[in-house]
């Protein structure tokens, strides 16, 4: 029998496992409203509230209970973003105007209370998979970018807990919509982007999220011919691994590649239309400036430095004393 309570949203914690917002590496329940404040609009969903009062029709919000040093926890494990919404109604108005601040002094948090449907931590494991479940179609409607974040992390937390990679797929697939063949093709893909993202954000810390960002080119057009032209192996996590030694190299490529798409904009599908624009794209130099260069480093060998052996006195055949000194007026 499922187990309801009436709860303060002000107390309900957002679910920093929820797939969105794991898309982003979130570190802190601020940041994940502060995304859903700026992107998904949450703010037009509190003004709905605030007008109409909390309406509960429809889905639930399923909360876990958990007891966290000696006190009783909940998150929102559905219902985020309707939580989010309340959150910042209740705690955050400075986020509103100030007609709308005079509404919120009038509203009393009791009438606001949120009826729950609670999991028990026992359940979470289960409760979670048949949630992810329920949204497969929601799954199907993400942007390419979301989809590959969101399989990565499923991945990732199998693998972190001693699963195979073939084991992790199988399960993924269990959950998702789509084939162990796509859901791998997907990872690869966001492997590589991630790869170069990181690379990227070092140099320009303000570049946007991942998932935000036109990726397309990178991984229709480059990722293969990279790939080839660099001979590039494939770990079990779906991770290129570049020749032992040439890390250096191989990082100053992808950040060429993330400045070149994100930054100067100038490597698009419409700049690389084809793959067979690739040869032309290093020679003439223009759409990934220095790429040529780089690859040519990257496969360069070094040479270990030649050992130079220390200078020593010469002594003369003579004796050891400078000739001239033995030489007579």
């Amino acid at each position: 029998m499922i187990k309801s309570k009436l709860l303060d949203p002000r107390k309900i914690e957002l679910d920093m496992n929820n797939p969105r917002f794991s898309l982003f590496n979130f570190e802190n329940e601020k940041e994940v409203i502060d995304y859903l404040f700026k992107y998904e609009d949450i703010k037009t969903l509190a003004l709905q509230i605030i007008k109409n009062g909390y309406i509960t029709l429809g889905e639930r919000v399923i909360a876990l209970e958990s007891l966290k040093k000696s006190r009783m926890k909940y998150v929102a494990l559905e219902g985020n973003r309707r939580i989010a919404a309340l959150k910042i109604i209740f705690t955050e108005t400075n986020r509103f105007s100030s007609a709308d601040r005079k509404k919120i002094e009038k509203l009393n948090v009791k009438d606001f209370f949120v009826d729950c449907d609670i999991v028990d931590e026992k359940e979470e494991d289960e409760a979670r998979f048949k949630i992810t479940a329920k949204h497969i179609d929601g799954i199907k409607a993400w942007n390419p970018t979301d989809k590959r974040v969101f399989y990565d992390n499923l991945f990732t937390q199998y693998r972190v807990n001693g699963v195979s990679s073939e084991d992790a797929l199988k399960a993924i697939e269990k959950v998702t919509p789509e084939t162990q063949v796509k859901i791998k093709n997907a990872l690869r893909r966001h492997k590589f982007l991630s790869l170069i993202y990181d690379e990227t954000k070092t140099i320009y810390p303000q570049l946007d999220y991942l998932s935000h960002l036109d990726s397309d080119v990178l991984t229709s057009r480059v990722q293969q011919r990279i790939k080839d032209t660099l001979k590039l192996v494939e770990d079990s996590d779906f991770f290129f691994k570049c020749k032992e030694g040439k890390e250096n190299e191989f990082k100053a490529i992808l950040h060429s590649l993330g400045e070149a798409t994100w930054i100067n904009k100038t490597l698009n599908t419409r700049t690389f239309s084809t793959q067979n624009m690739w040869e032309d794209i290093l020679e003439k130099d223009v759409v990934i400036p220095g790429l040529r260069d780089l690859i040519q480093h990257y496969f360069l060998i070094k040479e270990p430095p030649i050992e130079e052996l220390p200078e020593t006195d010469t002594i003369s055949e003579t004796g050891g004393e400078d000739s001239s000194e033995n030489e007579s007026d």
